[in-house]
């Protein structure tokens, strides 16, 4: 299983779901996809998920061309997601989960493994 993670890591192949999209989530959901990583950001607030599906930004540091050059392409290297629409598909569509929050990176877990 590590063997497995450090590989999609390191072929940017790993899903990457942060979870949080206030002034912490997002720019590091940000910074994960413009590194070519596909990201999940799960936000319960449903007008930040709309705003980041559209490509249009409410946090200072991130310019709204920024954000829409990464939910916009063909890819779709970012999307947004509220839990309700995301739930169980998370645990398993995830090789990393990241929680931002104002103290910076609160958490992280592995696939498959504990907090």
């Amino acid at each position: 299983m590590k063997h497995q993670l450090l590989t999609k890591i390191h072929d940017h192949s790993a899903t990457v779901a942060v979870i949080g999209l206030g002034y912490v989530g997002l720019p590091l959901a940000v910074a994960f996809a413009e590194k070519g990583f596909p990201v999940v950001g799960i936000e319960v607030d449903g007008r930040k998920v709309a705003a980041v599906q559209r490509g249009e930004s409410y946090v200072q540091d991130i310019p709204s061309e920024r954000l829409a050059t990464l939910t916009n392409d063909e890819r779709r290297t970012m999307e947004g997601h509220q839990p309700s629409t995301i739930g169980p598909r998370l645990g398993r569509a995830a090789s990393a989960k990241v929680e931002g929050s104002a103290g910076g990176v609160a958490g992280a877990e592995r696939r498959g493994g504990r907090p």
